[in-house]
């Protein structure tokens, strides 16, 4: 199974979890829950990935003075 497949598969089973949910009026949406949370891990990496590379320029800034 490759990785889009995958993808779509797990986004088909939260949206019927979803559905489920929503019918039952059980707590809240699994698949917001899920998408926030994707949300916050990506916001997390590029923030990461930002400071990682201010640090680089900072670093070729100083090797170059």
């Amino acid at each position: 199974m490759d990785l889009l497949t995958a993808i779509g598969s797990q986004e088909r089973s939260l949206t019927m979890m979803s559905l489920r949910a929503r019918e039952e009026g059980s707590g809240p949406d699994p698949l917001l829950v899920c998408r926030r949370a994707a949300e916050l891990e990506l916001g997390a990496a590029d923030a990461a990935n930002g400071e990682k590379k201010a640090y680089v320029r900072r670093g070729y800034r100083e090797a170059a003075n």
